[in-house]
């Protein structure tokens, strides 16, 4: 069972073991670690989990769509700000949302609005899951990373390339239409040199540090 070997204590253990949808918390922690997550991000994803199932006992078979996910995340975040002695509201919504549209759409429960599916949305979750588990970075600043990376597959995908062609020449095009603000696009330079280490072609180089060609 993914919650003995996740947590030593049998405390600790039996309080997981006993929250809603306990089987189905287990089969996503499983398969993050199968993915490669550190053991201590999937013990936070755990944690994360159990505020999730408690905001949603009232929610049907776990169906919901954005807008109900939002309303449940302003309660969950209320309730933080009230017992957390470090409460980072910012971070905590963000996390919060994150990880239960992560684990709602593992299951198939989530119900997606109009907006067209994202055809590498399976890069964008790697890469989103390199900035938190590898990188180590806040909440925060994953969304606001994931939301320049997003908009760059979008326009990519309308190309109908695909995903092993991108070059860095595709980024540059993609900069000069998108026309950001001069900080806005330091933040979608710097989230494509990390969006590197997802992709298999040699025009890209493992080290995000690198610079991109002009």
């Amino acid at each position: 069972m993914m919650f003995e070997k996740l947590f030593g204590k049998a405390s600790a253990v039996i309080h997981h073991q006993a929250a809603p949808y306990a089987a189905e918390r287990e089969r996503y922690l499983a398969h993050c670690v199968q993915k490669g997550y550190k053991p201590k991000h999937v013990k936070r994803i755990a944690a994360v989990l159990l505020a999730v199932v408690h905001e949603m006992r009232d929610c049907a078979d776990l169906k919901i769509d954005e807008q109900q996910l939002q309303a449940i995340t302003v309660r969950a975040a209320r309730m933080h700000r009230k017992y957390s002695r470090a409460a980072n509201i910012r971070d905590f919504h963000t996390l919060f949302v994150r990880e239960a549209r992560r684990w709602l759409r593992f299951l198939g429960r989530f119900q997606e609005t109009n907006i067209q599916p994202l055809r590498f949305a399976d890069r964008l979750e790697d890469f989103t899951a390199w900035m938190e588990h590898e990188r180590g970075l806040s909440p925060y600043t994953i969304d606001t990373r994931r939301r320049y990376g997003e908009s760059f597959l979008r326009w990519f995908e309308e190309r109908q390339r695909p995903f092993s062609s991108i070059c860095v020449k595709d980024v540059d095009q993609y900069l000069k239409q998108a026309q950001p603000s001069h900080s806005s696009q330091k933040a979608i330079v710097l989230s494509h040199l990390r969006f590197r280490r997802l992709s298999c072609t040699s025009s890209f180089s493992d080290n995000p540090k690198e610079k991109l060609k002009t």
